[in-house]
This record gives C-alpha cells, structure tokens and sequence, in this order.
C-alpha cells in the first residue's frame, strides 16, 4: 500500500494550512497542524514529520505530510492527500502528486464494506466484515492478510493476525489493547473516522476510548512489541500532546506528538 497518514504506531500524524471562515461552524477548534518529533537516547530529536490539515464545510479535505530526516535532508519528502465526501462519508482519497493512485470506499447497509486500492501496477481491496451486534469482527487486507477482531465492551481487545497464501490462513501474529476512560480523540478529530477507513487495520481508532498500551507478539516468539501511550490536554481540554514509547522491534524508541488547534 502506498504511504497513507499512518496511524500512531506508525508515527506520522498531519498538518494542513487553516481554512477561511466561510469553509467551517463557526466557534468549533479544528486541527490544523500536529508535528511528531522521534526522539533518541537522551532527547535529542532524530526525525520529524510535520502535518496540515485543510477543512471545508466543516470536513477534512485535504492533509499534508512533510517528512524531515535530519541526518539526510536530502531525503526529505512531502505528500499531500486530498479527501472526497459523499453523503457524510468518505468516498475517495487521491494525492496530488500520484494520478494513478486511488482509493474509494464502498458502503453497505450504511457501513463500510470495501475499501478499493487502485494503482499504476496494483489493485488491492480491503473487506470489512460485520459481528451481529454491528462491530468489526474480520478485516481482509489485500489477498494475504486477515484480522480476526476481540471486542470487550466498546473496544477492541484485541486481534489476531492471519498470512494468507492459496486460501490457507496461517496465524501470524497478536496484539492486544488497553484504555483509558476517556472518549477516544481520533475519531472526533477526524471526519468519519477516515483515518482508519484509509487503513482499516488500525482497529484501536473504532474503540470508545484511547489506547494506552499495545503488546504486539509474532506467533512462536517470546520477543513482544510493547507501546504505550500518554495524553496530554489543554485548557479547553482539547488533546495537545501524545507521548509514545516502544520497547521491542524495530521501530522501538521515543516519540512525541504535538497537536495545534484553530479556532473557526
């Protein structure tokens, strides 16, 4: 899959210049701009991604990645993704500099039931489907990967991660979730929860709460990805800071996210 706006535990949020006043309610704070600083031993910062977020009519409509290499500048990039609504829902995502890449998003029963990735050389689908109580309980990503979901109350517990080859799935992977009590920010930050309709394997975005820890362990290993959260809010308890820290794997190490409001 083409990098998207990837969620936490990739570790690169977004940023986009504010709208005009005209393009959003006004009196409500929009997010317009998140940095993610990695942090190394001792706190210095390695890299940074920088993100705008651009609103109209009240809904997200366009995200601006700036990634910054510290070490290499030269490999620096920026991306920028632009989101179609229909009907309140997010139907299309395109980028701006890549014509040939698509994403559309397919409803049934008012629920999102496939998300179509389209390509120069791929076209891949992720499927969604449904427990009886209306919850995600699989996830088909692609043709060899599958998500078997846990619910406990309103959240996801946990899943199971499945390779599938010649319609054989193989079990390849675990992870699980803690919470908080709070209401959880992403999708109240984010139009129709798009972050995780981009990806639908980012499962802690549909949880109630926000995720404070996830163990992450690779069937017949003893070696666990562990990554926790903390939140900060400001005076008008809008989220202002997520501290993340992994231990294990390859992307183990310190991370902080800055979050930047604007009033409409």
């Amino acid at each position: 899959m083409k990098k998207l706006l990837p969620g936490l535990a990739a570790a690169a949020m977004l940023l986009s210049a504010c709208s005009s006043k005209d393009d959003a309610t006004p009196g409500k704070w929009y997010l317009t701009k998140s940095v993610s600083y990695d942090l190394e031993t001792g706190g210095s910062v390695s890299d940074t991604a920088i993100n705008l977020f651009k609103w109209h009519d009240g809904k997200l409509s366009e995200i601006t990645e700036i990634f910054w290499d510290i070490e290499r500048p030269d490999n620096s990039d920026t991306s920028t993704a632009r989101l179609t609504f229909t009907d309140g829902r997010l139907a299309k995502l395109t980028y701006a500099d890549d014509a040939d890449y698509l994403l559309e998003m397919v409803y049934k029963e008012n629920r999102l039931s496939l998300v179509k990735e389209f390509s120069e050389t791929n076209l891949r689908f992720d499927s969604v489907a449904y427990n009886e109580q209306g919850k995600v309980k699989e996830v088909y990503s692609g043709a060899n990967e599958m998500y078997k979901v846990t619910w406990e109350g309103n959240n996801v517990k946990s899943y199971k991660r499945y390779s599938v080859f010649d319609g054989v799935a193989t079990e390849a992977a675990t992870k699980t979730f803690e919470y908080d009590s709070k209401s959880n920010y992403y999708p109240a930050l984010f139009t129709d929860n798009c972050f995780w309709k981009m990806d639908p394997s980012n499962l802690e975005f549909i949880s109630a709460n926000n995720v404070t820890k996830e163990t992450y362990t690779y069937v017949g290993s003893t070696e666990q990805e562990v990554t926790t959260y903390e939140y900060v809010y400001n005076g008008d308890n809008l989220l202002a800071e997520i501290k993340i820290s992994q231990a294990g794997g390859y992307d183990a190490g310190k991370r902080i996210i800055k979050l930047v409001y604007t009033k409409q």
